[in-house]
């Protein structure tokens, strides 16, 4: 008897798991000689429900008729003209007359003095900027390296020389 009073507490918890264990394969056994009702596909039943949703639905299904008297727009309304957005080109139209080898070194003749006109432009450009970028700058442009030591000092050199380090080198993983 002491042995149960001194246990008390382990027993009922063992008590409560046993009674447990038996509910619930009670359970269990009863599922299995009545099976739940298993729901089979109607097709009735998905057609009731589309027609109750086509009921429910508050648009119509076609727009209403336009009014049989109006030929123009609806009085009130004003339309607003059709932009225009086509590019504008700057090139002349084909001539007619010109066979196509003609045509094309005609095209190709403007194309040439349109990259022309944009070489100047940058040359120009160029040499706008050349007071404002200073000596360092304009050596740079003009293609002047330099030293080794003299392009580490410069903080965009610097950032490619590491930048191109890391693509050379051995992968990460493979070091």
């Amino acid at each position: 008897m002491d042995f149960i009073f001194d246990n008390l507490i382990i027993l009922l918890i063992v008590a409560s798991g046993l009674v447990k264990w038996w509910t619930t394969t009670q359970e269990a056994k009863r599922e299995r000689e009545n099976p739940p009702p298993t729901e089979e596909y109607d097709p009735g039943e998905l057609e009731d429900f589309l027609e109750q949703a086509a009921r429910n639905d508050p648009r119509p299904a076609v727009p209403p008729p336009l009014p049989a008297n109006q030929s123009g727009p609806m009085p009130g309304v004003e339309r607003s003209p059709v932009p225009n957005l086509r590019k504008k080109s700057s090139e002349p139209p084909p001539l007619v007359e010109m066979s196509g080898v003609q045509a094309e070194l005609a095209r190709q003749a403007a194309l040439a003095e349109q990259l022309k006109g944009l070489k100047q432009a940058k040359q120009a450009r160029t040499a706008k900027l050349a007071p404002i970028l200073g000596e360092r700058k304009k050596s740079a442009l003009a293609g002047n390296t330099g030293s080794l030591r003299s392009r580490l000092g410069n903080r965009r050199e610097l950032r490619q020389a590491i930048v191109l380090k890391e693509i050379l080198d051995k992968p990460i993983g493979l070091r």
